[in-house]
């Protein structure tokens, strides 16, 4: 989802992973430029997201990690936008099937699907500023709990963690995007920022504070790299519940890097990591991303 700024064409991956809206710690939480696709062009990626590993950070604190069953966890992403008018650009990010297994349990699961639109604000020049809105649903398929374990706390108590890949939703967002290309000495390079919100409907899942920033240059004009950081801030209600997958209710500050190739003019392959500054209720492990990119007009 990640973007370049006109001197360079193609959009680099992000976080997010923040990109859906479950958040799990992958290009999910969702950072995105603010420049726009010309009309009747349109960028795409293909993507799978791999976490492996036997942690996790509880609700109990911000890194307050625990043993937790084995689990591993694989989630197919497709994202595309498509520019349809001069300053609207049309958005569209599908998670439509995904394995995870916990203990000695698995499942097969749908993340989350949604669609969107992003409006330039300022649409010449170095500076961009655009807001961008979507609504998406995350389906039930696959939401049963796959492990159950416990621990206990500093103070005595003992608590529950579980793994459930999926727990259903609808939401909407609503965020400012703002864009900023400059030059590394010979390198095309990027900065984008971004700062909103998402309304969650699923009981005991909060609304959520969005933020997320990145920077990124091209280099050879076939390799981009860049380095993001997210923030994925419950508005109201405390992380009660450890849930391994990061679905549902969860709280992070995530960071990771990118590595895009571009061999054709219309095709890159990417691979991409992230990991957490701090997390509640989430994977205690990198999230791994390897995929295509391409570019093209219609």
């Amino acid at each position: 989802m990640m973007r370049h700024p006109p001197l360079r064409p193609p959009i680099v991956t992000l976080c997010a992973a923040a990109l859906c809206a479950a958040a799990w710690l992958s290009p999910s939480a969702a950072l995105a430029g603010a420049w726009l696709q010309q009309p009747r062009h349109c960028y795409g990626k293909l993507w799978d997201r791999a976490m492996f590993g036997s942690k996790a950070y509880s609700a109990e604190g911000l890194r307050d990690l625990q043993d937790v069953p084995s689990y591993q966890d694989h989630l197919l992403n497709i994202y595309a936008e498509c520019g349809v008018h001069p300053w609207v650009t049309a958005l569209i990010a599908v998670a439509p099937a995904g394995y995870a297994s916990a203990g000695d349990r698995d499942t097969f699961y749908i993340g989350p699907l949604s669609a969107g639109a992003r409006i330039g604000l300022l649409r010449e020049g170095q500076v961009r500023l655009a807001v961008s809105a979507r609504y998406g649903y995350s389906p039930a398929v696959g939401d049963e709990v796959l492990s159950t374990s416990t621990f206990t706390t500093d103070d005595g108590r003992t608590v529950q963690a579980v793994y459930q890949p999926a727990v259903e939703n609808h939401f909407g967002e609503l965020q400012v995007e703002l864009g900023l290309g400059f030059s590394l000495g010979r390198a095309p390079a990027f900065f984008t920022a971004s700062l909103g919100s998402r309304l969650n409907s699923a009981a005991g899942v909060d609304h959520l504070l969005l933020a997320a920033t990145q920077i990124g240059a091209t280099f050879f004009e076939q390799l981009v790299i860049d380095l993001h950081f997210g923030l994925h801030e419950p508005f109201f209600q405390a992380v009660e519940l450890t849930n391994t997958s990061g679905a549902g209710q969860t709280r992070f500050l995530g960071f990771g890097m990118t590595f895009s190739w571009w061999f054709i003019d219309a095709l890159a392959v990417f691979f991409n990591f992230d990991g957490v500054l701090y997390a509640k209720s989430n994977a205690a492990t990198p999230a791994f991303t390897l995929g295509l990119e391409t570019r093209l007009a219609l």
